[in-house]
């Protein structure tokens, strides 16, 4: 019996797309891996829209590239740190946490317009949230949030 590994996702009923090592070729494994890693940051980083990715508390997980053109802040100043208390007013905070309890006890994706700090000043953004599952081997989970200027 032949064993593999498959990094990728399945396309239609019979087909996979991405990439294929055996089993016991830890090297190839561990390569193909790192490249299906190395591209989903990519598309994360580079996509034409606010990502942020939160953990239940509201700290920023993962801030893309125009996450940091809106705020003029860089990922590295964020990671960490508390959305509600970076870029929401007291109003908007308290309202956003209880939508994210609510998101996590029920596990419902929502959308809302928030209004959120940014360099140019308070814009109106449509939130959009979804549960991601940490690729770290840990069973986590966060909700990330489209946010799109609106």
């Amino acid at each position: 019996m032949f064993r593999c590994i498959f990094v990728g996702r399945k396309v239609n009923q019979a087909t996979w797309a991405g990439t294929a090592s055996a089993w016991g070729d830890t090297s190839a494994v561990a390569r193909d891996l790192t490249l299906g890693l190395s591209f989903a940051e990519q598309v994360v980083s580079e996509a034409n829209s606010v990502i942020v990715i939160l953990d239940q508390r509201g700290n920023i997980q993962r801030f893309n590239r125009l996450s940091e053109e809106y705020t003029g802040l860089n990922e590295h100043e964020v990671i960490g740190r508390n959305v509600f208390q970076l870029f929401m007013t007291k109003q908007e905070a308290s309202q956003s946490r209880r939508n994210i309890a609510g998101f996590f006890r029920d596990g419902n994706s929502y959308e809302v317009e928030r209004w959120v700090k940014t360099k140019k000043g308070q814009r109106l953004f449509l939130f959009r949230n979804k549960f991601v599952h940490s690729g770290s081997g840990k069973n986590e989970i966060f909700p990330h949030l489209f946010l799109a200027p609106t």
